[in-house]
């Protein structure tokens, strides 16, 4: 995807990715590894639909019938997809009906899957778009959810299964319930899962915190700041003071708005560090695997961290750094990635640098003279990566191959938001296919099937291009 230029698609069927899902089971189940499982596709069947037959929908080839349409959420006059989405479609949830359905469907999948300890329970993958119907609009769409919970906690108990499951702050349902309680807590688990927040601030036990907007039905305001997410988890603590998993988005687009990858290493580290102090037993992150590009160390302090919450960044940097750039220039290949990382600026990357909102969240004429340093670091990168194409391991050698296409890469970048920060959003697009037919030829190269998701990179710049109104398709 985002490459048809230069590779031929690949299809992969659903019954080969169930058999990988199941190998892998097997093999965490062979290592006493605990087995969480779900997702919106369970959901979706409970809706009356096929998730395999997601394109279908979106494309035309199918039509929602009318006994589907009537257990869908009253959205805006009408009962329909949204968006043409099925994975994305909230329901009718005031009705006892569609609630015995969710408990069935949920409890049966549970009954079928009995290697799965925890199940995440879900809703449609999107917001402000919950049933307006007058029973609906009575209550929180969490309201409803907790219904859906306890309805769903009295179908296991009736069926003798002890399975877990694990409720979800996530839009919509970040706002807690105002009447419904959770009837049986020792069954559930609360998980945080802050999509909207914003990567340049960290998580802290100790951060000060706004009151929560009151909840508008489908015209709320989007939390962004961590200490604005972190107000929801503090009101539903004060109804669940159970076990907790926090569900990030590090490795999601969020990684790819920190082109040298050192602000959001900071940033992983001192979120680990905090997650005990909010009770956060388990960490689950929503994103790619393929994320060594241009390198890992986010992802080894992320595992120091998990391991052992005393260790000290500085040090692990430099055993990591020095261990994989060679103990001679490892401090020059760093500074290269500090200055990657100052000169497209976190926050100008985020969004929250903008002179002027009405045109656009990247609006901001003079940081482009930050961009143009891009050019002379990146001749210092691709400088170094020559003068080591060949090293004494091959983990070296290749680290060394990443930092000379990362220079190349950090080129195309700066280009992108060069334009965007003048808010030439057509010119930005442009260069965005530009950059995906060029770069892209060194997917097989780089195997960025394991350092890199070249799909969800230019993905990532899609969307920053399109949160500013001007939509592209990159082929």
């Amino acid at each position: 995807e985002h490459n048809t230029a230069n590779r031929s698609p690949e299809p992969l069927s659903r019954e080969q990715v169930e058999q990988w899902k199941g190998l892998m089971e097997a093999e965490c189940l062979k290592r006493g590894m605990y087995l969480s499982d779900g997702g919106h596709h369970i959901f979706a069947e409970v809706l009356g639909f096929d998730y395999g037959d997601r394109d279908d929908y979106r494309s035309g080839k199918k039509q929602v019938t009318e006994e589907q349409s009537a257990g869908l959420a009253f959205v805006r006059g009408r009962r329909d997809l949204f968006s043409k989405d099925v994975l994305s479609t909230q329901a009718c949830m005031s009705r006892p009906e569609f609630r015995k359905r969710y408990a069935k469907v949920y409890a049966d999948y549970i009954e079928n899957h009995p290697q799965v300890g925890l199940l995440n329970l879900g809703i449609g993958d999107s917001s402000r778009n919950h049933c307006e119907c007058p029973e609906c609009s009575k209550l929180n769409p969490s309201d409803f959810f907790m219904m859906a919970l306890n309805e769903l906690d009295e179908e296991l108990t009736r069926r003798g299964l002890d399975t877990k499951v694990s409720f979800s702050i996530y839009l919509d349902l970040m706002f807690p319930p105002v009447r419904e309680r959770i009837k049986n807590p020792d069954r559930c688990y609360m998980s945080w899962c802050p999509v909207t927040r914003s990567y340049t601030s960290s998580i802290t036990p100790d951060m000060e915190m706004p009151e929560i907007q009151p909840y508008v039905r489908n015209k709320w305001e989007q939390p962004v700041t961590t200490a604005q997410c972190a107000s929801y988890v503090k009101a539903w603590r004060k109804m669940f003071d159970g076990p907790g998993r926090i569900y990030e988005y590090h490795y999601w687009r969020p990684q790819f708005l920190d082109p040298g990858l050192m602000s959001m290493s900071r940033r992983i580290y001192e979120d680990v560090l905090s997650y005990k102090a909010w009770n956060f037993s388990v960490c689950i992150q929503d994103g790619s695997n393929k994320s060594f590009f241009p390198h890992g160390f986010h992802s080894h302090i992320y595992a120091a961290a998990l391991m052992d919450r005393d260790c000290d960044y500085e040090a692990e940097l430099e055993d990591y750094f020095l261990h994989l750039y060679g103990e001679k220039d490892w401090k020059k290949v760093r500074a290269y990635f500090d200055g990657i990382t100052e000169a497209f600026d976190h926050k100008y990357m985020s969004g929250e640098m903008s002179l002027d909102e009405k045109r656009g969240m990247y609006y901001n004429p003079g940081h482009i003279e930050s961009l143009k340093k891009v050019k002379e670091l990146a001749a210092r990168g691709r400088a170094l990566a020559l003068a080591h194409r060949a090293m004494p391991t091959r983990p070296q050698t290749v680290a060394y191959r990443l930092l000379e296409r990362h220079a190349e890469c950090v080129q195309w970048l700066a280009k992108i938001m060069m334009e965007m920060c003048e808010a030439n959003y057509a010119a930005a697009a442009e260069v965005l296919q530009e950059f995906s037919k060029d770069f892209g030829r060194y997917e097989t190269e780089m195997q960025m099937e394991r350092y890199c998701d070249f799909g969800l990179l230019v993905r990532a710049y899609s969307h920053i291009i399109s949160r500013n109104r001007y939509i592209i398709d990159v082929q």
